[in-house]
């Protein structure tokens, strides 16, 4: 357990695969090791924030580094954790992300709407359209519009999902794309 100011920490967004799900949450690094932000004590109550601190280090069996951070308005705790990644840039955040759990989710009850849809005179079947894609991108691992079209380029080039009228992009419109496990 550390006690550190917030100026010693690079803030950075973090990917965090939990139980199936992909998720952007808040992060730091600290000397090379990465930290999900935990629980958020007032700054007048720094016993507290220092006993729970000691508390979850203990109980991962100083396994796992425990940050204490005087953030000038509260305490606030960070955990590492071995398994998230940096997202900072465009590159990274579309690279760390598994396409496989992504699939999955974009394909469950609460993905992508996907049904029979026409386009130009023609209905094609379990089909959703780019700007839905691009927007459940968006608000379900909050990123950018930018961000949501690269991962929709990676989901393309990397053969997890295809344009069902042959075009290779990736848009934000009315074109329709299916994953390739619909096909």
């Amino acid at each position: 357990m550390l006690i550190l100011e917030a100026s010693q920490l690079e803030y950075c967004p973090l990917v965090q695969q939990v139980g199936g799900t992909i998720q952007v949450v808040p992060g730091a690094e600290y000397r090379g090791r990465l930290f999900i932000k935990g629980e958020t004590i007032a700054l007048h109550r720094r016993d507290a924030a220092v006993q729970l601190s000691r508390q979850h280090f203990e109980a991962f069996d100083g396994k796992v580094y425990v940050l204490l951070v005087d953030d000038r308005n509260a305490w606030t705790l960070w955990y590492q954790d071995r398994t998230a990644r940096r997202g900072d840039s465009n590159e990274n955040l579309v690279a760390a992300i598994d396409l496989k759990i992504l699939v999955a989710q974009m394909r469950s009850p609460t993905g992508v709407s996907i049904k029979s849809r026409r386009y130009r005179c023609r209905v094609y079947p379990r089909c959703f359209r780019g700007s839905e894609a691009t927007a459940w991108l968006k608000s379900h691992l909050h990123l950018s519009r930018a961000d949501a079209l690269s991962l929709g380029h990676r989901l393309i080039a990397e053969g997890w999902m295809l344009n069902v009228t042959g075009v290779r992009a990736c848009e934000d419109d009315r074109l329709l794309y299916r994953f390739y496990h619909d096909e």
